[in-house]
């Protein structure tokens, strides 16, 4: 059986199973223009047969590489044989959207290529889901690290900035956590800076998630709500339920000129990727109610285009929730299958 191919057997089975072949856990700092970064380091039980080093950006969670959920993923890829890099972003596990978020990335992946120990070879893979898969792309783009990066696999990630935007504002039936995430970080464009309204969004944001991963959670936002000003209670309502209020808004927000503004456009990865030079795996959820589907088929086209090895697998297995493997969905298990053989394929150029 071909090494790719075992891998990404390996991959899938211990993050279904959540049982895990041996890894060593190493937490240390990458230290870089005043910034001292928190990573952990998953290394394989036999370093010296490392196949190749994976660095894992998880998406807009506070809990960051200590998310339940990744560290599923950091300890299946080290049981699959990898090292894998797990740094510590406080901007993104704060749910702050930014340029800064490619810039600094780009300073960590540089800072890990220049440790020996890590990246025997000078290369390095990204592995990332949703928000964070965009910002890898962009950064991966980058001219100081773009001949370094060897694969990439994304999970449900975004291609334009602005149509997500609209999307998830127009859309009632989208996804109300994706949409109190980018009201969070956007509304001050069309309505300036509100700082209740801020905390409002954030507390809503953070039950949502603390809600999903523990179930005896005490949600802060009704009582926070309950304190807040009517004026700024009536806006929350309305742009919680009322689409066209949220249209207006929308409006206003393309219109808008300055820094901010331009930012949307500058993070849309359709508009970055033709600078990428690995090889990229795109998994996406069909029926995805956060960041749809056609967003990973968008980029799939772009990088055939310009002639960048792509993989694209639309899947029933990975939503937003959880998703059991039954018999009917056993022909879904290969073809997502086939997405992580590809990913790791790439790396070291395995046969």
């Amino acid at each position: 059986m071909k090494s790719a191919h075992l891998d990404s057997a390996k991959f899938m089975i211990q993050s279904q199973l959540e049982r895990y072949l041996p890894s060593v856990l190493e937490e240390s700092y990458i230290q870089f223009k005043k910034q001292n970064i928190p990573v952990d380091i998953y290394h394989p039980a036999k370093r010296e047969k490392n196949k190749g080093t994976i660095m894992t950006v998880m998406g807009l969670s506070p809990l960051g590489n200590k998310d339940p959920r990744f560290l599923v993923v950091n300890k299946s890829l080290a049981g699959a044989g990898y090292t894998v890099v797990s740094p510590y972003f406080q901007d993104i596990c704060e749910y702050r959207i930014q340029l800064s978020n490619v810039t600094v990335l780009v300073s960590a992946i540089r800072e890990i290529l220049k440790d020996d120990e890590l990246c025997r070879n000078g290369k390095i893979s990204l592995f990332a889901p949703s928000f964070a898969a965009g910002i890898c792309l962009i950064a991966a783009g980058d001219s100081a690290i773009a001949n370094n990066i060897e694969s990439i696999c994304t999970v449900g990630t975004y291609g334009n900035v602005e149509t997500i935007l609209e999307s998830l504002l127009l859309n009632q039936e989208m996804d109300e956590y994706g949409r109190m995430i980018l009201l969070y970080n956007f509304l001050e464009l069309s309505m300036g800076k509100n700082e209740i309204l801020e905390k409002a969004f954030r507390l809503v944001i953070l039950d949502n998630f603390y809600s999903g991963i523990h179930k005896k959670h005490t949600p802060e936002f009704p009582e926070y709500f309950a304190s807040m000003p009517k004026k700024e209670k009536v806006i929350f309502e309305k742009l919680k339920n009322d689409r066209s209020f949220r249209g207006v808004h929308w409006k206003r927000i393309e219109a808008k000129g300055g820094s901010k503004r331009r930012m949307l456009t500058e993070l849309s990865v359709a508009k970055n990727i033709h600078k990428v030079k690995a090889a990229v795996t795109l998994i996406h959820g069909d029926t995805d109610n956060v960041i749809p589907p056609k967003e990973s088929e968008l980029l799939f086209e772009i990088l055939i285009k310009n002639k960048i090895p792509a993989h694209l697998v639309l899947t029933p297995l990975i939503t937003h929730g959880d998703s059991g493997v039954t018999m009917k969905t056993i022909p879904a298990v290969f073809k997502l299958g086939s997405g992580f053989e590809f990913f790791f394929r790439n790396i070291g150029r395995q046969k």
